[in-house]
Formats: structure tokens, sequence, C-alpha cells
């Protein structure tokens, strides 16, 4: 049996932000439109949509991007994560149902972005 060394999580930026990483991916240290908070070499992702939305939010945006990443770029959020390493953080997310805070610290080539299409809410257009 083959396990994908990847995973999907979701970053929340500024619209501007997210059609500069759809075109040209992400690079540490080299902030975009909307990064204007946490380390500028690191690129914050969660496993909720709503989460990300959120974030994408304090930036004053309101776009989430799906991000494949592989999991050995990943470490938990200095700010905002709870576990002592990234399978430590989803165990004590998932035990106490809060979202998971990542962060990917390597490149991130424009192929490992994609828009995040919400299902639509049922009885609304």
């Amino acid at each position: 049996m083959h396990l994908d060394p990847s995973i999907v999580l979701y970053h929340g930026t500024t619209e501007d932000a997210a059609e500069a990483l759809l075109k040209g991916g992400w690079k540490p240290g080299l902030s975009v439109v909307g990064a204007n908070q946490g380390q500028p070499r690191l690129l914050y992702l969660t496993n909720v949509p709503e989460n990300a939305l959120w974030f994408a939010q304090e930036k004053g945006g309101s776009t989430v991007l799906e991000v494949r990443v592989p999991l050995d770029y990943l470490i938990v959020d200095p700010e905002d994560g709870i576990g002592d390493d990234v399978a430590d953080e989803f165990e004590k997310t998932r035990q106490w149902n809060l979202p998971a805070c990542l962060a990917s610290w390597r490149p991130l080539p424009a192929g490992c972005f994609a828009p995040h299409d919400p299902a639509p809410t049922p009885g609304r257009p």
C-alpha cells in the first residue's frame, strides 16, 4: 500500500496574495500582499477552511486556498499551535475539537495551490 506523503491544508489570505500564490508559488521570506502577520519565513496553514477564512479576514481578505504540502515541510505554528510536533498537533486538536495550526517552512510551487470552493449551503443559491 502506497501512502501519499502530502496533505491538503488551507491558507487564508487576500485576493491579491492568492493570485500571486496561484501564479508564482511561495518562498520563505518573500512576503506578498496581505502577508502582514506572523513570520515571513512561514506559510501558515490549517486543516479547517473556516479557520483559514478567519485568518484571511484578520488580514482584510476573504480568500481561502487549498494547499497540497509534503508532510515533511510542516511544523507546528509557533504562534497558535498546541502540539509538540505535527502528529501531536493533529492528535491534540482532534481530541479537543480544534483546528490544527501548522506552517510550511519550505518553498511551494504554484502547482501546490488551488482555489478552495466550499460546498454550497443547502437551501441557498
